[in-house]
């Protein structure tokens, strides 16, 4: 390949790589903020349980099967005899070593490609129980009971966080090497989950007032002459009201 070929499939590494992360990042982020809701936003939680339950029970199946798409080839000792892929750390780092011309280009120095693969390599042990996790578990009908692949492939939340991260140090090293452009992967999801779990809070407290003040506030509307005041109860009511979902007994709530 000439140069600008390599540069080019430089791009498309970097492009497959940043996309990966960024979601990555955002569904441990949003994984979190569920944990977290269950200590300080329960409320929130509660409108909707099997929704969220649901969703925080997809979020890690798919972590573990993204983050193992990401790191494939470092699950094995030895030579892969299985077809290479063409988006994962280790074939990127052998891309990178394979053309010199790119790299002495970039100043791209073979001593760090071989120190990010040392690094890789002390991390394998954690890597593979994500592998074992994935085949054991998520991705394959070996169904295997949970309690058992728990003692034997020990892998903690906060060790997802680690492998995301580790993963773009080692990338973005790369990347900024290139053209100069730090690469953020952030894209504070959670906030929004946050938001929305703060609203609902807010909603339940709103209703729970109204719902004290109820009789007052029908006797006001019916005895009123101030039309303006009068529609504006009446809407509010209806936004309340209307907001229940269908299965709901009003009554319970006079």
């Amino acid at each position: 390949m000439c140069l600008e070929q390599i540069e080019n499939k430089f791009k498309k590494f970097r492009e497959k790589f940043i996309d990966e992360l960024k979601l990555l990042d955002s569904k441990y982020s949003i994984f979190i903020t569920i944990q977290d809701a269950k200590e300080n936003k329960i409320e929130g939680l509660e409108v909707a349980p099997v929704f969220f339950s649901v969703i925080e029970n997809s979020l890690v199946s798919d972590l573990i099967i993204s983050l193992s798409r990401l790191y494939e080839g470092y699950n094995r000792d030895g030579s892969n005899k299985r077809k290479q892929q063409q988006y994962t750390i280790k074939e990127f780092l052998n891309f990178l070593e394979s053309h010199p011309k790119f790299t002495k280009k970039y100043n791209i120095e073979l001593e760090q490609i071989e120190a990010h693969k040392n690094d890789l390599e002390e991390k394998k042990t954690l890597i593979k129980n994500i592998f074992k996790w994935r085949n054991k578990y998520y991705a394959h009908a070996d169904f295997t009971k949970l309690e058992k692949i728990k003692n034997t492939a020990k892998v903690k939340y906060e060790d997802i966080r680690c492998l995301i991260d580790f993963a773009y140090d080692i990338l973005n090293y790369y990347f900024v090497q290139f053209d100069g452009i730090n690469h953020g992967i952030d894209l504070d999801y959670n906030k929004d989950l946050n938001n929305l779990l703060d609203m609902t809070i807010r909603y339940k407290k709103i209703r729970k007032e109204y719902f004290k003040n109820r009789k007052n506030i029908q006797n006001f509307i019916k005895s009123n002459k101030t039309n303006d005041v009068r529609n504006f109860l009446i809407k509010l009511e209806q936004i309340i009201f209307g907001s229940l979902p269908k299965g709901v007994d009003r009554k319970k709530e006079t």
